[in-house]
């Protein structure tokens, strides 16, 4: 019975670190590789974060990209390996839970967008 227990939970922490990994591709793909577009146009859909914030800096946005990949090289290779090192260093989106929670809630992103239309 726990080795079927072990499996599950195996499975539904892989399945968990995935879903944490793939917007990190994305969006360092995106940043990384075009950053004019990641600034003018994340998170698509006609919203528009990173623009409304300050002028177009290349460097940085390229570092966002690199990061993010680097973020999600580190959260895929937990999801394959599963080794406690490796799980605890896929923490660093539990960090940005609350501050994300404040800005989509407090509807600063909305009035950013209002700003530039």
């Amino acid at each position: 019975m726990s080795s079927n227990v072990t499996v599950k939970h195996e499975r539904v922490l892989r399945i968990l670190l995935v879903f944490m990994g793939v917007p990190s591709v994305l969006i360092g793909l995106w940043a990384g590789f075009a950053p004019r577009g990641f600034y003018d146009d994340f998170p698509g859909a006609g919203r528009s974060w990173v623009a409304p914030d300050g002028p177009f800096n290349e460097h940085l946005v390229r570092d966002v990209g690199v990061l993010n990949l680097a973020l999600a090289v580190v959260t895929i290779a937990a999801a394959v390996w599963l080794t406690r090192p490796l799980v605890r260093a896929t923490a660093w989106p539990g960090s940005h839970i609350p501050s994300r929670t404040s800005y989509t809630t407090s509807g600063t992103a909305e009035r950013s967008t209002r700003r530039i239309r």
